[in-house]
């Protein structure tokens, strides 16, 4: 028996339902309840598709579950990326380009990504300024330890996709925050 556990909930809710539902995962909720069940919490790509508001709300439950010392681990799409990208790979039109970038806070875009296999998803985007994401790491006590820009690598653009690759060479693709609860 291992003493590792994962869950996949929504971190709005999540005390709520372990409270309701501790009868069916066998867990006790006793003085860890107040001071943090988990080590870890990992979310990606999803305060994108939330409001500033609602992302502040998420934070603030994700440190209320959180361990004293334990990681919240992060992407979002860079907040650059809306406007670097209007390619055949990435398009959110051409409202982005002409919106500025602190003007567009908390504005929704919906556009498109293709996928390597050609595939196209459908995207829809709340936009965040790089503060934004700062503020509420700050505002609801974490620590941030390290934050990385992700791109394309040398080795994407020598890979069996390149082609993929190269319409978004040299462009900021995502975010990656590594937080800790003091």
């Amino acid at each position: 028996s291992s003493d590792e556990y994962y869950i996949i909930a929504d971190a709005r809710t999540l005390k709520k339902n372990l409270v309701e539902q501790s009868a069916a995962t066998n867990m006790m909720l006793g003085a860890q309840f107040d001071t943090g069940l988990f080590d870890l919490s990992v979310a990606v790509c999803l305060f994108n598709n939330m409001t500033i508001s609602e992302m502040n709300s998420s934070f603030e439950q994700i440190y209320s579950v959180l361990k004293p010392g334990g990681h919240f681990i992060f992407s979002v799409p860079h907040p650059a990326f809306l406007s670097h990208h209007d390619t055949e790979i990435v398009s959110y039109g051409k409202e982005i380009k002409r919106g500025g970038y602190f003007s567009l806070r908390d504005k929704q875009f919906d556009g498109r990504m293709k996928m390597i296999d050609g595939d196209e998803l459908m995207c829809r985007y709340y936009f965040k300024a790089f503060e934004d994401y700062i503020s509420a790491i700050k505002s609801n006590g974490f620590d941030l330890i390290e934050a990385e820009e992700t791109r394309v690598t040398p080795e994407h653009l020598n890979g069996e996709d390149s082609a993929f690759f190269n319409a978004v060479n040299d462009c900021p693709l995502h975010l990656v925050m590594k937080c800790r609860k003091p």
